[in-house]
């Protein structure tokens, strides 16, 4: 404790002033010398504190390359970092810093003053070796990263093994794991066995992701619960949800195996009944089934409905499937047939020839539809034998069968359909010589129109050709009160058709669009002489006149409406004649 200064004072009782005594004794020159002292104190500190910021700042300088090449701190450090070898890094540090620094004496150090010299120094060493403790750990992690490649590369090459010869491998492969990772140098002991468990962990996801591939979810739980598969927490939850998920998909198909489509064997029927039994839980009495059944929870049964109604829709769009592309192919066979069919025609003087029918057609009894196609050709043959094929071709009634066409609503020559009027459906091959003129209408249909059928610029293009001809078939038709008596009614429209659509085709053929063909007033017009296709009055008229001669006015009744009908030909049989007048 320091000595407390005392004073002493005397008191008179007059006015003299009284003396002070102290016990404090301050020689003249120490007194001095501490003051030196304290300059010389303060002047050190100051020129130190100096010395410090001009070495921090010089020391910065040194964090970066020198301008005569050498390399700085971050340099040094981020080459050595990456070196995988942790034990011959310290001693490149020590050579590449020792060579920055006599860099920076001979650059920096010579124009110093001592105080700041001895603090950049003793800063230098001081940052070098913690740039050194990062760069060691730097390498060891490099050396660590280039082990897990190394150590990755092998463990591919043995999960390969792992995933085919499955389960009687895995104890292998968890053994090689260890053996190959413990050999590793300069790899610490926890790195180790972090990267002995992420392998193991590796491959025991693959193997277990194999399983479930394979359908093999219940062994997958098995190995999960024995503990003998180890996985990261994330694969884990994902792979089991994966192995539930597919435990009751295969509960749902083995119980919806009955609406699965069989060729040849499954209809909308047996697959509507297949349905039933399993909406009831009945399953036609297989007891593995309805055991099954009884073990699914509430939401279970509820998520089985509704895969057993998908399932339901999927199968019968499949039959669907299955049918249109067999009935396509049909069709398709059909047409090749037919052509063959027409050209032996052509080749055989215009007859129809039974022989070359069952050449053309084989063996068809397995394919009712073809089977079908053939008799109507053989039944079409057996007609023109008994010359009951007339070779009329009704403007009208053919109209209506190529627009069915190009609307998707016949498909070929075989299948029977109904025209307005009729009550009894019939195919265009039972119509032919009954209104589609064999030669030209069956030709037509057989050669030009049904082929092509698929082709959609080709249906666009067709149908604006006769929307083109029913704008102007009116005015080669004539007037509406003759229309059912003109007998020249039907050749005028015919031959105009016919004429307008072989113009139609050769410039379509020319790669002229159909809306230049069909305009009237461009250049490639096809109906520039329309005026030749209109009837002649006094031809007409005669006709009229003739008709008149031959026939009695004909009226039907429709409730109390009375409807004037178009009067007979001459020689035209009642059948033909209904036919014309479509009733």
């Amino acid at each position: 404790m320091p000595k407390i200064p005392t004073f002493q004072t005397q008191a008179r009782p007059t006015a003299e002033v009284g003396g002070v005594k102290s016990n404090i004794q301050a020689p003249m020159p120490n007194f001095a010398g501490g003051i030196q002292n304290a300059l010389t104190d303060y002047y050190v500190k100051e020129r130190t504190a100096e010395a410090n910021t001009n070495a921090l700042q010089i020391l910065g300088d040194l964090y970066g390359d020198q301008k005569d090449g050498t390399k700085g701190l971050y340099s040094i450090q981020d080459e050595l970092k990456h070196n995988g070898n942790p034990s011959q890094v310290p001693g490149l540090y020590d050579e590449k810093v020792k060579q920055l620094w006599e860099s920076a004496k001979t650059t920096k150090l010579d124009s110093l003053d001592n105080f700041t010299r001895k603090a950049l120094e003793q800063k230098f060493q001081a940052t070098s070796l913690l740039f050194k403790q990062e760069v060691i750990k730097g390498s060891r992690d490099t050396l660590y990263n280039n082990q897990k490649i190394v150590v990755g590369e092998d463990t591919q090459r043995d999960i390969i093994n792992l995933k085919t010869i499955g389960l009687d491998y895995l104890s292998i492969f968890n053994q090689n794991r260890i053996d190959a990772i413990s050999k590793i140098a300069d790899v610490q002991d926890w790195q180790k066995k972090e990267l002995i468990l992420g392998t193991i962990q590796f491959g025991h996801k693959e193997l277990a992701q194999t399983l479930i591939d394979k359908n093999q979810p219940e062994l997958f739980n098995q190995l999960i619960k024995s503990g003998e598969l180890k996985l990261d927490s994330k694969s884990f939850g994902d792979l089991t949800d994966k192995a539930n998920k597919k435990i009751r998909e295969n509960t749902f198909n083995f119980l919806s195996d009955g609406l699965d489509v069989v060729a040849g064997t499954s209809t909308p029927m047996t697959i509507q009944d297949s349905y039933n039994q399993a909406k009831s839980g009945t399953f036609n009495g297989n007891v593995d089934k309805i055991n099954l059944f009884e073990k699914l929870t509430k939401g279970e049964k509820e998520e089985f409905f509704s895969n057993l109604d998908k399932k339901k829709r999927e199968s019968n769009a499949e039959i669907n499937s299955v049918n249109s592309a067999i009935m396509n192919e049909a069709r398709v066979t059909e047409i090749n047939k037919s052509l063959n069919v027409y050209k032996n025609m052509q080749n055989n003087n215009g007859i129809i020839s039974k022989l070359a029918i069952n050449e053309i057609f084989g063996d068809v009894k397995d394919n009712t539809f073809l089977q079908n196609s053939k008799q109507q050709f053989i039944d079409l043959s057996t007609r023109q034998g008994n010359d009951e094929l007339k070779k009329i071709s009704n403007y009208y009634k053919n109209n209506e069968i190529t627009n069915k066409i190009l609307n998707g609503e016949i498909k070929d020559l075989s299948t029977p359909f109904s025209l307005p009027g009729e009550t009894k459906a019939k195919s265009i091959l039972q119509r032919a010589g009954d209104g589609v003129n064999m030669d030209v209408d069956l030709k037509f249909y057989t050669n030009y129109l049904l082929p092509n059928t698929n082709n959609k610029q080709f249906i666009d293009d067709q149908k604006d050709f006769f929307n083109f001809i029913n704008k102007y078939s009116p005015a080669v038709e004539g007037v509406t009160y003759a229309k059912y008596l003109d007998i020249t009614a039907d050749n005028r429209l015919n031959k105009f058709k016919n004429d307008m659509l072989q113009k139609f085709i050769a410039g379509r053929n020319k790669n002229i669009s159909s809306v230049d063909l069909l305009n009237y007033k461009g250049d490639n017009f096809i109906g520039k002489d329309l005026v030749s296709y209109i009837g002649n009055p006094r031809e007409i008229e005669q006709s009229l006149n003739e008709a008149l001669k031959n026939n009695k006015t004909m009226k039907e009744t429709f409730g109390k409406e009375q409807i004037t009908l178009p009067l007979r030909l001459k020689n035209e049989s009642i059948q033909d004649y209904k036919k014309r007048i479509g009733r």
